[in-house]
């Protein structure tokens, strides 16, 4: 086998391998909301020749089909066909929310997720979005982890609020809190590789601030 065949053979399975790693870290949508007999159908038409959606779950089904295929605009307006007409629909906003964090807007996310939290003061999930956004844009930390303490408080089980709040105290600056709360994602899913990634980078960092006092 020659040097470029051999290449080739290599980036294939590397790419191979990427393809089956779990998405990063980070929020996650809502698909609670979704009626499945009525609006998988519609979603999986979407691409195709098939009826485009009539009420506000059809689009909202439309909308999380095209977040998980990457198309954060397409699911943005969906979402937003949802609210029109649907106002009071908590998962749009916040399904809205990740998708614009998708886009970089950070400034847009935290509105939609300050009024699904609004709607809904028990979404932990939304919670965990909107500590997410306030993280990425790095301001407002404080707020931030009130909104990661949040969504644990509400969502003990949900392991992107331990992986938030881990990537959070980063920031912070508490090594400690960091690695306690990126083990403990971990411990509920052990297959999150950017978690593994952050416990590492705080590891490191600690012991870097360990060795400063020696």
């Amino acid at each position: 086998m020659n040097r470029k065949a051999f290449g080739i053979l290599i980036l294939g399975f590397s790419l191979a391998c990427s393809s089956a790693q779990k998405p990063a870290s980070g929020p996650t949508i809502d698909q609670s909301k979704t009626q499945p007999a009525v609006t998988e159908q519609r979603s999986a038409d979407i691409d195709k020749e098939g009826p485009a959606p009539t009420d506000a779950e059809g689009f909202f089904a439309r909308g999380n089909k095209r977040y998980g295929e990457g198309k954060f605009q397409g699911a943005i307006e969906d979402y937003t066909e949802t609210l029109k007409l649907n106002p009071s629909h908590a998962s749009a906003f916040q399904n809205r929310c990740v998708a614009r964090i998708g886009l970089k807007d950070f400034a847009g996310s935290i509105e939609d997720c300050t009024k699904a939290v609004q709607l809904n003061p028990q979404y932990g999930i939304a919670y965990n979005s909107r500590c997410w956004a306030r993280l990425q844009m790095n301001q407002d930390l404080p707020a931030a982890l009130s909104d990661c303490n949040k969504a644990i408080e509400l969502s003990p089980g949900y392991v992107n609020a331990y992986d938030s709040r881990g990537q959070l105290y980063i920031a912070l600056k508490d090594k400690q809190a960091a690695i306690r709360d990126l083990e403990k994602a971990l411990s509920l899913d052990a297959s999150m590789a950017d978690t593994e990634a952050a416990l590492a980078k705080a590891k490191q960092i600690s012991e870097f601030c360990d060795l400063e006092f020696i």
